[in-house]
């Protein structure tokens, strides 16, 4: 692979200072384990015809001058590895169970060990370490199933990014034909693709509070006490739930609390409940002056003129803050109805801009990270991948759609929590990571329970 991949170096991939990956296993029932030579031999054809087409997938990512001080810049650069497949045969592993076992657990964390269902050791790493591929798969052979594991690196593709290479692997184990604009958005030059303010008079406002380390913050004190255990966890919120909720947060009364949003989406109010729910459980333990901030990943892609078929990292958050006083009295479709409003296109557009901006004119990127000041204790980091279309995808393996997609379970990060693709009965999964006293308080919460099903 000769090619420069530098080309393909995201512009806000400088700002994850850790390795960080973005992990989506797709579960598919199997009844003959002789056919496990043949998946082999799809997947791994499938692998060739996509990394050709689109060979910065096949690069790894290493990080330039990191030092005291300084982060440095993530680039990516060919590798020698041939294939981005790993292969395991758990059936006789008696540690992994089996796929019946999965699928009437309702395929909890407990049950899905990302240590062993992928090579990453832990989320996240330091970027300073061992090279990292860009891209890879892991084929998990079970008895009864097939686990297979996509991983993307965060500093070159957010989740809608991985969604979009995921997808077009399963056209590539198809032998179909990639079209002009997959080709043109997949291989793109990313260095570009934001238009900066003007350099000469540009100042950071305060749409880059949550994105700048305070000083104060950079070194706090050290605590003695040990941290809280944390535990993630599944709940499944059926389509009948995502109807009621989404029916309560769009009232007329919505209307009149912000007279600019005339819509809310199910997200907006799956969303609003599930902030509303946790700081309501949280509440007991912390005083009512406490505030809240959810920061809510966003696609930025369409404020841009971006099409979907991009695969790179093109994602920011919206920040929304209160009182845990007020997100226990506020109503649902209010909460929904302001973060509907922090999507405002022309908004989203104008802080990716300053932030690209401000990237741009800063030497030492280490003051820039997301979520900056965050204290996950209270705070929530949210992000949906609620429209990636995995449930449609078969890979061409002959063993049907998957029966489950999920996330495996890694390091613990209090307040981190993702809604998982659509299924096909239209229900939704949550992932949610608190600690346990919090994540008990949530099982048990009877108002939480009316919509969501614990799966653990």
């Amino acid at each position: 692979m000769a090619k420069d991949l530098s080309e393909y170096q995201d512009f806000f991939g400088h700002l994850i200072k850790l390795r960080l990956y973005t992990p989506i296993c797709l579960c598919f029932p199997l009844q003959d384990a002789s056919s496990q030579s043949q998946i082999i031999d799809t997947l791994t054809k499938g692998l060739e015809r996509l990394l050709i087409s689109f060979p910065w997938l096949a690069g790894q990512v290493i990080s330039e001058g990191v030092a005291e001080g300084n982060i440095g810049l993530s680039k990516i650069i060919p590798s020698d590895k041939t294939s981005r497949l790993i292969v395991k045969d758990l059936t006789h592993n008696a540690a992994v169970p089996s796929m019946d076992a999965l699928r009437k657990a309702n395929f909890p964390f407990s049950m899905l060990d990302g240590a062993v269902l992928t090579p990453l050791k832990g989320l996240p790493t330091s970027c300073d370490g061992d090279p990292a591929p860009v891209f890879f798969l892991q084929a998990n052979f079970i008895n009864g199933g097939l686990l297979l594991n996509f991983a993307g690196e965060h500093n070159t593709m957010d989740g809608h990014g991985l969604g979009q290479v995921i997808r077009i692997f399963s056209k590539a184990c198809h032998n179909e034909p990639f079209t002009d604009e997959e080709l043109l958005q997949g291989n793109r030059a990313r260095d570009n693709l934001i238009p900066l303010f003007d350099q000469t008079t540009y100042k950071p406002g305060p749409e880059l509070d949550h994105l700048i380390v305070k000083p104060s913050a950079t070194s706090p004190p050290a605590s003695k006490n040990l941290p809280p255990k944390c535990t993630w966890a599944y709940f499944h919120f059926p389509s009948s739930s995502l109807s009621k909720l989404k029916s309560i947060a769009s009232s007329s009364n919505s209307i009149s609390d912000n007279p600019t949003v005339s819509y809310i989406t199910t997200n907006d109010a799956l969303s609003a409940f599930i902030w509303q729910s946790t700081s309501r459980i949280r509440s007991s333990r912390l005083p009512p002056q406490t505030t809240s901030t959810f920061a809510r990943a966003v696609d930025v892609r369409s404020c841009l003129s971006i099409p979907p078929s991009y695969l790179g990292n093109m994602s920011n958050h919206t920040y929304n803050t209160l009182p845990l006083s007020s997100l226990t009295s506020i109503s649902l479709r209010s909460l929904a109805s302001s973060l509907r409003l922090a999507l405002n296109p022309s908004d989203l557009s104008f802080a990716i801009r300053s932030l690209a901006t401000h990237v741009f004119l800063t030497s030492d990127k280490s003051s820039i990270t997301y979520g900056a000041n965050m204290d996950l204790s209270t705070d929530i980091f949210f992000s949906s991948w609620a429209k990636l279309a995995c449930y449609n995808l078969d890979f061409n393996l002959g063993l049907g759609f998957p029966e489950s997609v999920r996330r495996p379970r890694f390091d613990v990060v209090e307040g981190l929590m993702y809604l998982m693709p659509i299924d096909r009965s239209g229900g939704i999964d949550a992932a949610i990571c608190l600690r346990d006293e919090d994540l008990e308080g949530l099982k048990e919460d009877r108002e939480f329970g009316e919509y969501a099903k614990w799966i653990g």
